[in-house]
């Protein structure tokens, strides 16, 4: 019942294609002042488009697909096409108020003018595609032959020799994760990881599950940091300094560098969902330039003004955690976990009392 087709990909003409971790919304694009979404995207040419072309086809075929006409109500979609255009003008008039005109952005051309022009040229570089079958459930079962795609990333991930970096909006490794990153460690690699905190959470369920895990990522030696939402600096954060002053940041995007040298970017989250329940996609890419361009920018998320880090420190004979940030200047240490309220506090902790991780 909740098994999902989690995909995100874009190919026109079968000659250009973006995929990374942004579905199509206000908030992925950070142009909703009640919720920002920071996502990453690559913009890919050359062979490998007809490949993500075919995988989409795949999908588009299969048995599971069903044409929306099946599903539609009583008003035509050219009557709800209108109407939805008359909203989105409304939208974008009390967006201007703002400080975002998205419509005058995307009249600008850029980047997409930049890139055929050559004025933002492009890397060339190897690129391996990972995607799930439609029937991933039954593939993985044995039931059928097809594509899984968790364990090309791990395997990917388990070569690493000095330095793993992560981004991944929710964090529920599971047994199968925590071996990975327990191997990592015993090897002495360098872990980093960049998530969620509570405040920037935007799925409670998940932050609750991802929770259990933080002692334990530290007693590993991963160095853990959570997102704040109201970032201190906004460079790299793909957010303008107005609309970052609604203080509702979050993390969506979905990357991993391999020392330096290879990434991965795509739909999949480090997490039980993605690995068993959600179909996802994503590409290998082994060019050292742009997994050098993804560290300098989890390098800028994670400084003290836009993260906090998360430390041990012991407690009767126990650990206990403290967030380690940097406001109006002076670096702060919270023993107490940041949150939007009281309330939202008390709700993760009832939470991580439920079995839940299979389903998140």
């Amino acid at each position: 019942l909740d098994y999902r087709m989690h995909n995100k990909l874009l190919v026109v003409d079968n000659a250009i294609a973006l995929i990374g971790g942004r579905n199509i919304g206000d908030q992925y694009f950070q142009i909703d002042p009640d919720s920002q979404f920071a996502d990453d995207d690559v913009f890919v040419a050359g062979p490998i488009t007809k490949k993500l072309s075919s995988s989409f086809d795949e999908f588009w075929n299969s048995d599971l697909s069903i044409p929306a006409e099946a599903l539609s109500g009583e008003k035509s979609p050219h009557a709800a096409l209108r109407e939805r255009r008359v909203e989105l003008k409304q939208q974008n008039r009390e967006m201007k108020a703002t400080g975002v005109d998205y419509l005058k952005r995307v009249a600008s051309g850029e980047p997409f003018n930049g890139i055929i022009s050559g004025h933002l040229p492009l890397i060339w570089a190897h690129a391996q595609l990972v995607y799930d079958s439609p029937d991933k459930k039954k593939v993985e079962d044995g039931e059928r032959v097809g594509k899984l795609m968790h364990r090309a990333v791990a395997n990917a991930a388990l070569g690493v020799k000095s330095e793993l970096l992560m981004v991944t909006p929710f964090l529920i490794p599971g047994k199968e994760g925590m071996q990975l990153i327990e191997d990592l460690r015993k090897r002495n690699v360098r872990v980093r990881i960049l998530t969620n905190s509570l405040d920037s959470s935007m799925v409670l369920l998940a932050q609750a599950g991802y929770m259990r895990y933080r002692i334990p990522l530290l007693e590993d030696g991963v160095e853990l940091y959570e997102i704040r939402s109201l970032l201190g600096n906004t460079r790299g954060s793909g957010e303008t300094k107005t609309i970052s002053r609604h203080g509702n940041y979050s993390l969506h995007a979905k990357l991993f560098v391999f020392d330096r040298q290879k990434l991965f970017i795509g739909s999949m989250n480090f997490d039980q969902r993605s690995m068993h329940l959600n179909t996802e996609i994503g590409l290998i890419i082994d060019s050292p330039v742009l997994a050098q361009q993804i560290a300098a920018r989890f390098d800028a998320m994670v400084q003290p003004a836009n993260a906090y880090q998360l430390v041990l420190r012991p407690d009767g004979g126990g650990q206990s955690l403290v967030w380690r940030t940097r406001e109006n200047g002076k670096t702060i240490e919270y023993t107490t976990e940041p949150a939007r309220s009281d309330w939202q506090r008390i709700k993760a902790n009832i939470l991580t009392l439920l079995p839940m991780d299979d389903e998140l």
